[in-house]
């Protein structure tokens, strides 16, 4: 027996080796979750006609010649206040702020900071605008909210999903040429379009406001009429829950050596 174990060492000692040298691997699954995000720009309209004061059932209406009471508001629509819901209620992903009439002002960019979008958002109050103004392209006269959104999702946009959130009475519309114009670039960078009407004109689907209509569905958004505050905030915890960030599971191979074992 003892004069076969140098034999039975050298072949061991080839088997091994060649096994070791081939390398051999085992596979090493792993999963991870990957959140995907959605930019998120909020518009906001602020000409002359978005001024009147709607109803907000959760603050007490006074009655005839009652006066108010310390610390108790004015029944009116408050929309920052609304829209501070809807960010806080964000906990990640970019959103961007601006603001608009005939013209479009940008309030802060895409951001992952939404502090920095509630506070802009707290002022937006003060401002109060001319007119509205949603087919401009910004070549042939002033950029309108739509116009601005695209060409700030191509300049600033990193996710799969763009959302434009608009807030407004949509008294304009939008002509065919432009609408055709409009869709193309909308689809072309997947941007969904939810719109909160606010106002009668609104609520009552008068001609100013179809085109809006027609263009924020056919994005694959919501229209949403808005007749009082509570309505509103509704409007926005309904697109908050339509368009949550989803968590999808990833999973990774990877192999690992075990050939030092040979």
């Amino acid at each position: 027996l003892i004069g076969y174990a140098p034999s039975a060492f050298l072949v061991a000692l080839m088997v091994l080796l060649a096994i070791a040298i081939a390398r051999p691997q085992l596979p090493d699954v792993g999963e991870k979750e990957v959140i995907q995000t959605r930019d998120i720009v909020i518009a906001t309209d602020i000409s002359g006609s978005m001024s009147a004061e709607i109803q907000d059932p959760a603050q007490r209406k006074l009655a005839e010649g009652e006066e108010k009471k310390p610390g108790e508001e004015e029944v009116k629509i408050t929309a920052e206040k609304a829209i501070e819901q809807f960010v806080a209620a964000r906990s990640e992903g970019c959103i961007g702020l601006m603001l608009f009439d005939d013209e479009v002002y940008y309030s802060w960019p895409l951001s992952t900071d939404h502090k920095v979008i509630q506070l802009k958002n707290s002022g937006v109050r003060k401002y109060n605008g001319g007119g509205t103004n949603f087919d401009g392209d910004g070549v042939k006269g002033k950029m309108g909210p739509l116009q601005a959104a695209i060409n700030h999702f191509k300049e600033l946009g990193q996710a799969k999903t763009k959302i434009l959130v608009m807030v407004t009475d949509g008294e304009a519309s939008i002509s065919e040429e432009r609408f055709a114009e409009l869709m193309e670039q909308l689809n072309g960078l997947n941007i969904k379009i939810y719109t909160i009407g606010v106002g009668d004109s609104w609520a009552k689907g008068n001609t100013s406001t179809s085109s809006l209509r027609m263009i924020t569905e056919a994005s694959g958004g919501l229209a949403i009429a808005a007749g009082d505050a509570e309505q509103m905030r509704e409007g926005f915890r309904m697109i908050n829950s339509l368009e949550k960030s989803t968590v999808e599971k990833e999973t990774t191979v990877n192999h690992r050596d075990i050939y030092f074992y040979f």
